[in-house]
């Protein structure tokens, strides 16, 4: 989460974006000509950005023309975080923020439409006795706050889990906005820069060292005397109407409903009749429109949504037996009716939901737009969001207007600063926005940077455009879908991209479906081959050619300390199976090692010594995979976990546990494992006859060029992006970076140190986060010369690639426990597994 440190002016920039076509595919009888010009509709943006500084957006909420939300701006001059209510009437070019009439230690917690078409919040206040910390001594001391929470642990952590903001379906008789703000915390993974909570949310109070304590609330940030600190003895939750200035009309006082005052309300919807729906966890308070309650409903599992549809009724969202489920909430049998489940589309994606103007309810579920009418059989498919320039994984809410236009809202942060972007999209004939070419990329998951680089290049380029096929959004179960890529690809459904990413390159390149990257980095008149990294370019060659590429890399290895194997960088199999001949039985080899993971490991590692795609030879009855059979052998089918006991760091320092199997993509990575293993380690990789046991995996797509694509220096135009001076600068992502300079950069920034000054006027040294590891946590602060020698020497020693083939994992994990099980023999085993995937790549190649 952005600390809250600047305020600055909002700016808004209108751009028209005539340019950039949102294709329209659904029902629309779409051509499958390679232009955009084709297309029978498409819905064309008109972009407005708002410079939120350092405050989020949070309960996004449409009233007929008028958008509302809760943020937050910090007065360094006053040192005090102020929360407002933004105000942005659609077409005006600013929002107008009006402080909200709360005291110190009050706080909104939710905020949308009520029945009538107005602002409901709820309103949180934290009571303390006579002698009690009272919101006015919480106020003196900010400036102590800044200081103690910018140099101590605080809150920062590299593992910590964030509060999500979660999505919310505002009820109102006008225009209808889904709120759905976690889906801007959703990753790839691991790299998504989602909207940041603002202090709207809740008082909070946190450790920040030194014997202090950081208190946060609606109002003010302080520190005082973890001495003189006194927790709230109690809380009073309101349900208020509010005023469009900010001010609290009337409110009613619910507190009595809440048993346990720590209970969350996650949703709050209203009805048609104005009765009040909070939920939480795993049950929804059903209150009368006077804050009366009427009912509980308590539901077996987590709740993921609740909205409401046009007719006003509350539908609730949970996963039920098997698969996500859509259940009405019943005033008449007070409890759920029966599922509506035709609307759902995968039971894993994230969903916003909002009333529809012309359907009964609107919902986004990850790149694209539906609408649903009850006791349909299926959702109709509005619109894809990529198309339309928007990144759904920074989608926080969006309305149908009764214009006929969509209204989709963003939040991003850069650097220093969180974005608003609201995108109008008006529904156009394809013939009458400018023709561009169509570049097809197919994938099996599209992650957050891709997609992030995807929009920005359709925004950007005028001559070509790139249209997703994500398999997984066609097939909830993996599997069925990379089998269908696959198929889709070896039958000459070729896109002009690939995603690589599942391990199929020497099978798509020896086919010769896969063109050669060289020529085009060679010829490029920007980026240079001696640029990059040597080695991690040759993980990626196929018989010196470069198939694919990813932008960043991420080291897996396997850590043991050179007290116990020496000073080296790979480790045979026959060398592992002597040490755990000798293991004592308090004594384990790897963490969370099973049967089924550590044959997995051996494979990955060795999967070019038992499979040749070129000739079509395998080798898996060969010694070599009989030994790691057998290897495998030695550990447990399935992990206990209750026998590690979450203490890891410390079972290794004592010896009970002497390797780890891990991903280092960053040299705060290597302190956190330096540290838990207490002296000096080694990468020692998994088992191989190689000089390195340790190999790549790109983090983030690998991407391949089609060697029958028409256009190839549209391909070449978009994976050159990812490797440009700028784009391998963002070291805030995950992995290192591949360009040589950029990776210095990294390290440079690691060693560099920063300070603060604390109350006292004394220089302390300041952390860079904090790392978690189970049980275990390890403030980091600047890495020293020798750390960064150490990884650099990690980075510059693999050479070996990520290898895995999807299917022949399968084979090998099918057939391999019934050695495991005792049914059969190591050699019978290695027999069916050799025929089987014999036959599976002489198919295939």
């Amino acid at each position: 989460m952005k600390g809250v440190r600047d305020c600055r002016n909002k700016r808004i920039i209108a751009a028209s974006a005539a340019f950039f076509a949102c294709l329209y595919l659904a029902g629309c009888g779409g051509s499958a000509e390679n232009t955009t010009a084709q297309k029978e509709f498409v819905y064309v943006p008109e972009y407005q950005e708002i410079d939120n500084g350092q405050s989020g957006a949070e309960s996004i909420t449409v009233i007929g023309d008028t958008i509302y939300y809760l943020g937050s701006e910090y007065d360094d001059t006053t040192q005090k975080s102020t929360s407002y209510l933004y105000e942005l009437k659609i077409g005006a070019e600013e929002p107008v923020k009006k402080p909200l009439n709360l005291d110190g230690d009050s706080s909104i917690s939710r905020m949308s439409a009520d029945s009538e078409g107005g602002l409901q919040a709820i309103v949180v206040t934290y009571l303390y006795d006579e002698e009690g910390l009272s919101g006015e001594e919480a106020d003196g001391t900010e400036a102590e706050a800044q200081d103690e929470a910018a140099g101590e642990d605080g809150n920062v952590s590299g593992t910590a889990e964030e509060e999500s903001a979660d999505d919310e379906a505002a009820a109102s008789d006008g225009d209808e906005i889904a709120s759905g703000e976690d889906a801007a915390d959703e990753t790839d993974d691991t790299d998504g820069e989602g909207a940041s909570s603002a202090s709207v949310t809740s008082t909070s109070v946190s450790h920040s060292g030194g014997g202090s304590v950081v208190v946060s609330s609606a109002e003010s940030t302080s520190v005082i005397s973890a001495d003189d600190y006194q927790a709230p003895v109690s809380q009073k939750t309101e349900i208020c109407k509010l005023s469009v200035d900010g001010t609290i009309i009337s409110s009613v006082d619910v507190s009595s409903i809440f048993e346990d005052e720590n209970t969350y309300v996650q949703y709050l919807e209203t009805d048609k009749d104005g009765n009040i729906y909070l939920a939480y966890d795993q049950g929804v308070w059903v209150l009368d429109k006077d804050g009366k309650e009427l009912f509980t409903v308590e539901v077996e599992n987590w709740i993921n949504n609740m909205f409401s549809t046009k007719d006003g009724t509350v539908m609730l969202v949970y996963y039920g037996q098997e698969n996500m489920e859509i259940h009405p909430i019943d005033l008449v049998k007070k409890g759920v009716g029966e599922a509506q489940n035709n609307m759902m589309v995968s039971s894993f994606s994230n969903y916003i939901f909002a009333k529809g103007v012309q359907d009964d309810v609107v919902f986004s579920s990850d790149n694209f737009l539906y609408s649903y009418n009850m006791g349909d059989e299926a959702p109709t498919e509005i619109l894809n969001w990529i198309d339309c320039d928007i990144n759904s994984s920074d989608l926080i809410a969006f309305a149908m207007l009764e214009d006929g236009r969509v209204l989709a809202v963003t939040s991003y942060w850069t650097e220093d600063s969180n974005t608003i972007e609201l995108a109008f999209l008006t529904k156009k004939k394809g013939s009458e926005v400018p023709e561009k070419k169509i570049i097809t990329y197919s994938t099996m998951y599209l992650g957050y940077d891709t997609r992030k680089q995807v929009i920005d290049f359709n925004k950007k380029n005028q001559e070509y455009r790139i249209e997703i096929k994500e398999y997984m959004q066609m097939n909830d179960d993996y599997e069925a879908g990379l089998t269908q890529m696959n198929s889709d690809i070896v039958s000459g459904n070729m896109p002009d991209i690939i995603d690589v990413s599942n391990g199929t390159t020497q099978q798509y390149a020896t086919k010769g479906l896969l063109e050669d990257l060289y020529p085009y980095l060679d010829n490029d008149a920007e980026l240079k081959r001696e640029n990059y990294l040597p080695n991690i370019l040759k993980a990626y060659e196929v018989d010196g050619k470069l198939y694919t590429i990813s932008p960043f890399f991420t080291i897996n290895t396997v850590i043991a300390k050179k007290s116990v194997v020496g000073d080296r960088s790979s480790i045979t199999l026959d060398e592992l199976i002597n040490m755990v001949k000798e293991l004592p039985d308090n004594v384990e080899l790897y963490d969370y090692g099973t049967k089924s993971t550590v044959l997995m490991y051996n494979i990955m590692m060795n999967m070019d010594q038992y499979v040749d795609w070129n000739t079509g030879e395998c080798k898996f009855n060969g010694d070599d995979f009989v030994k790691a059979l057998e290897f495998a052998n030695y550990f447990d089918l399935e992990f206990d976990y209750d026998r590690m006991g979450g203490n890891t760091a410390g079972r290794l320092q004592s010896g009970e546990l002497l390797m780890l199997n891990t991903g280092i993509s960053g040299i705060t990575d290597y302190q956190m494992y330096e540290a838990m293993f207490g002296e000096p380690v080694a990468f020692i990789g998994y088992p191989t006859n190689k000089d390195n046991g340790s190999f790549i995996s790109g983090s983030g797509a690998s991407l391949a060029m089609s060697s029958k694509s028409k256009n190839k220096d549209g391909v070449w135009q978009f994976i050159r992006t990812m490797l440009t001076e700028d784009a391998q600068q963002q070291t805030d992502g995950y992995g290192f970076p591949i360009m040589k300079s950029a990776l210095e950069l990294m390290f440079e920034d690691a060693m560099e140190q920063e300070y603060y000054e604390d109350v006292d006027g004394n220089k302390v040294k300041q952390m860079k986060t904090s790392w978690g590891y189970d049980d275990f946590n390890v403030d980091i602060y600047a890495a020293t010369q020798e750390q960064a020698d150490i990884v650099r020497g990690l980075i510059e020693g693999v050479d070996s690639l990520y290898q895995y083939n999807e299917q022949i994992t399968a084979i090998v994990d099918e057939e391999a426990a019934a050695f495991f099980e005792g049914q059969k023999n190591s050699k019978e085993v290695a027999d069916i597994i050799q025929s089987r995937v014999q036959i599976y790549v002489n198919e295939n190649r």
